[in-house]
């Protein structure tokens, strides 16, 4: 588990790798609701998913016990930094 934290102590993302997933709900805490109601609009792959919505991205993948994701508010990443540093 990785935490990505902006120079103002905000956290805007997190990332994972591991044997199995992490607690979504946990993890996300506030943000989780917004996940629920993405997971009807997903996108699922046969190895990985995309779940985008309001101000919430979560991309998953991988394979059985091997499985990486990643998740960010794009409006919390400061400025001048890629979402794509949370890997």
């Amino acid at each position: 588990m990785r935490e990505y934290v902006a120079p103002d102590g905000m956290v805007f993302g997190v990332a994972w790798n591991g044997p199995q997933p992490p607690n979504l709900a946990v993890l996300l805490g506030s943000y989780f609701n917004q996940f629920q109601q993405g997971l009807r609009q997903q996108f699922l792959g046969l190895h990985h998913s995309l779940v985008q919505v309001q101000d919430l991205v979560i991309q998953t993948g991988g394979h059985m016990l091997d499985l990486r994701g990643r998740a960010y508010v794009p409006s919390l990443v400061p400025a001048g930094v890629d979402a794509e540093v949370v890997q």
